[in-house]
């Protein structure tokens, strides 16, 4: 089993600039990481599970977290699945980035795990995960 930090964020700026053609929009933003975070264990399983600590956070497909590691098994073309355990720290729907920032340790997690996949697949399965994953 391991276990990765997912950092909050704040955003200093954050400008609108439009929308692209992907359906995204362009933003300009400046953000920093602070010191709050969610503590994601991963471990490798036959399925795929979630638990979470926080009753509020749904624990089904909805979740980005396990959006993300499906992905990121299916990228890899890796077999079985991850049993995940989600401590939150950062509140949900605060505008702290918790959800995003879950999402990503995961990726980054599988692939401290497994090493499958490259920076242009990993950014290419946080992107459809979530535009600020």
């Amino acid at each position: 089993m391991i276990q990765i930090n997912a950092p909050a964020k704040i955003n200093w700026t954050l400008d609108v600039l439009g929308r692209r053609p992907d359906g995204y929009h362009q933003l300009d933003t400046l953000m920093q990481q602070v010191s709050l975070y969610d503590e994601v264990f991963l471990e490798p399983a036959e399925g795929f599970s979630l638990c979470c600590d926080d009753p509020a956070v749904p624990v089904d497909e909805t979740n980005t977290v396990l959006r993300a590691a499906r992905l990121y098994l299916e990228a890899a073309g890796l077999s079985g699945g991850v049993r995940l355990r989600l401590n939150k720290r950062i509140p949900t729907e605060a505008g702290l980035g918790g959800g995003s920032a879950d999402a990503a340790a995961v990726l980054r997690g599988l692939d401290r795990l497994y090493g499958a996949c490259s920076d242009e697949t990993l950014f290419r399965i946080a992107l459809s995960v979530g535009a600020d994953v």
